[in-house]
């Protein structure tokens, strides 16, 4: 009996030692294009992972998992030109009047005239006109797990320039709302609970604005590995059963010295 007792625990303690921390990650790939007000849902299943581990003698404690969400939207450039209202402007115009003056003298009085240029401000309509490019969708996507929750967004704030002209008024609009999203959380308990019941976390998300031309979900997965008390090989037992054995025999020999 005491020989199984120091075996198991040599057995415990080499083992233990040789326990080593690794992730693992786990890809789920959406169908794409992906357009506004489309749903996508799908799960993170980990069961053949692990039996893949325990079919080679490990043992697996999942420690924390981290959730992300990633994409790319290319840009959709358009170009629109628009007149969007009016403004008054002035001009100076010039125009020549006829002012009447007495001449001629006291015995023959007779009315001469002068010409004199004046200048005054006339008022005329301008237009103004609204000019667009660029990509202006926007594109949002979210996604959740049990109790953790992502989204990302393109959105990005119109570049805007202004081109005064005498008769014209043109804004100029450009969008830059395209490019990559990402967010990412660790689980909480809520999810870590659900991945543990089961080892399978389902996962739900919408598009609600915009395109996607690349969209995915990610799970890492931290954990540690342990190798099994029953997959350890003959001889590693045998050795172990032998050190036991060869330490009680050594004690034996001490106490009959003692004696």
């Amino acid at each position: 009996m005491k020989i199984f007792k120091i075996t198991a625990v040599i057995s415990s303690v080499f083992l233990g030692t040789m326990a080593s921390a690794a992730t693992q990650v786990f890809n789920e790939t959406v169908a794409t294009p992906i357009n506004a007000y489309s749903s996508f849902s799908g799960s993170f299943d980990l069961n053949s992972f692990v039996a893949a581990q325990q079919a080679g003698g490990y043992d697996v404690t999942i420690n924390s998992a981290t959730f992300s969400l990633f994409g790319n939207s290319r840009a959709n450039n358009t170009h629109t030109s628009r007149r969007s209202g009016s403004f008054t402007y002035y001009t100076t115009q010039r125009y020549t009047v006829r002012i009447p003056y007495s001449c001629g003298g006291i015995f023959s009085p007779r009315t001469c005239y002068r010409t004199e240029t004046r200048t005054r401000q006339v008022p005329s309509r301008g237009n103004i006109y609204t000019e667009r490019s660029g990509d202006f969708e926007g594109d949002y996507v979210n996604a959740r797990v049990t109790g953790n929750y992502l989204s990302d967004d393109t959105a990005a704030p119109l570049v805007t320039s202004t081109n005064f002209q005498r008769t014209t008024r043109t804004y100029y609009q450009y969008g830059r709302s395209y490019g990559s999203v990402f967010d990412s959380t660790s689980l909480n308990a809520a999810g870590m609970a659900d991945l543990l019941s089961d080892l399978i976390l389902p996962y739900f998300g919408s598009v609600t604005r915009g395109t996607f031309d690349t969209l995915g979900l990610r799970l890492s997965v931290d954990f540690d590995r342990t190798p099994s008390l029953s997959a350890v090989p003959l001889p590693a037992s045998a050795m172990l059963l032998g050190s036991a054995v060869f330490g009680m025999g050594f004690m034996r020999r001490r106490k009959k010295a003692a004696r």
